[in-house]
């Protein structure tokens, strides 16, 4: 089961490094009106792939790397609730995390 989630996580990250062209994420807009970052709210589950952990959207097919998250390695395979600020449409810095039951 562990090689599942290796496996997983190598295309999530894929597809966190891929154009938008080719991944059709063009509904996503990494910035608002003023040029910053977006910021988002989204529920799922983290999933680690060696030092990299990615959060799979729970009811979507999005799964988004959480930037500079290392220290977030306690909620592996929980359900979470992350806010944060895309930095593309794939990869979000995460400002707060908070487990959902």
């Amino acid at each position: 089961m562990h090689r599942d989630y290796v496996g997983l996580a190598s295309i999530f990250l894929r597809l966190a490094m891929a154009p938008d062209a080719l991944v059709g994420s063009r509904e996503i807009k990494c910035e608002d009106n003023a040029g910053r970052n977006a910021f988002k709210s989204i529920t799922g589950r983290i999933v680690r792939s060696d030092d990299l952990l990615f959060l799979a959207e729970e009811g979507s097919i999005r799964t988004y790397m959480l930037a500079g998250a290392t220290q977030f390695r306690a909620y592996e395979g929980k359900k979470v609730r992350i806010s944060g600020a895309l930095e593309s449409p794939h990869v979000i810095v995460v400002r707060t995390i908070d487990a959902v039951d």
